[in-house]
Formats: C-alpha cells, structure tokens, sequence
C-alpha cells in the first residue's frame, strides 16, 4: 500500500506543477504577462490570485497529505524490517538502531516540511479569502500612522508580499529539501 500512495501522491504533484507552470504560459492563461509578474504589478497579482491560483490548492492538499502518510507507513515498515533483520534485537544492535533512527529523522523531515507546505498554501488562500487589506499599506505622509487624517493610499504591497512568499517557499525550495531524505 505505501509505494501505491508514494506513486498516486507523486502523480498529483506532478499534475500540480504542470498546472502551475501552465498558468504561466500565455497560450492557457490568456490574462498571464511575464513582465507585469516581475514588476510585481499589485493589480494584476491580485487578479491573479483571485482567478487563476486558488484552482489547484485541494490537489495540493491531497498531495501533502498522501506524501505524509505513506512516510509514515514506510517509516513503520523500515522500522519491522530492521527489527526483524536483528533477529529481534539479538544480532548486531547497533547497527539497526542506527539504521531506524537515521529513517525515523528523515521520515520527520519529510512529515515536517508537507505540513509546513500545506500550512503556508492554507494560509496565503485565507488571506485572499477572508479580503484582508493587501492594497493599502502605506500612508501619504509616509509615517505609517493612520490617527492623525492622513489618508491611506494603494501601493499593492500586500500582494506584492504574497507572491514573494508563494515564490520563495512554494517553488522547489521546500520540496528539494523534502525530496532529499
């Protein structure tokens, strides 16, 4: 059962990124520009993620979800194997335990950052979702201090800050360092 869950949860990665790199093909998404993605354009970054980003999340979901569980069911298995070729902890120990305990930190790993990957793409639809401010953060006279009449403007940072942390921790940091162990 653990390598059929590896297999259908590598399927649905691979179907997440393609779709996520097929939002960025112009052909697909009709509304993508490259250049208004690199100048981090705070209305475009906000359509963006309004009507094209928000999709494939449950996928991811599953993903994650899969990937954690079927480490966990090989992290069991590794550990009944290593037990069992130990002649029940009889036969060279040391060796063994070594063996478990370097699997059971990897397997930590692996569950850690599915769950941190998991968190951040929940967190980042919430604040879409839930219209929090992300248009206007800075004020006019520049002091950050809404008290006293200064009128709030819109700089987009919000959004801008969004797509710097789905860019930074959604790409392939997260899962390299994942797909190391």
């Amino acid at each position: 059962y653990t390598s059929i869950l590896l297999f259908f949860a590598n399927v649905l990665r691979t179907i997440i990124r393609s779709n996520g790199y097929s939002q960025r093909s112009p052909t697909i998404n009709k509304s993508y520009s490259y250049e208004k993605w690199i100048d981090l354009q705070p209305a475009y970054l906000e359509e963006q993620w309004i009507e094209h980003r928000q999709s494939g999340r449950f996928m991811l979901f599953a993903s994650e979800f899969l990937f954690a569980i079927s480490w966990i069911m090989l992290g069991c298995l590794v550990n009944q194997v290593s037990f069992i070729l130990s002649k029940e902890g009889k036969r060279q120990p040391g060796i063994h335990i070594l063996i478990m305990s370097i699997f059971l930190i990897g397997v930590t790993v692996v569950i850690i950052t599915c769950f941190v990957t998991l968190g951040l793409s929940e967190s980042i639809i919430w604040l879409i979702k839930n219209e929090f401010n992300l248009n206007e953060w800075n004020t006019n006279n520049g002091g950050g201090n809404d008290s006293g009449g200064s009128a709030l403007f819109a700089d987009g940072a919000g959004y801008r800050v969004l797509e710097m942390i789905d860019i930074s921790f959604s790409g392939e940091n997260i899962s390299t360092i994942r797909d190391s162990f």
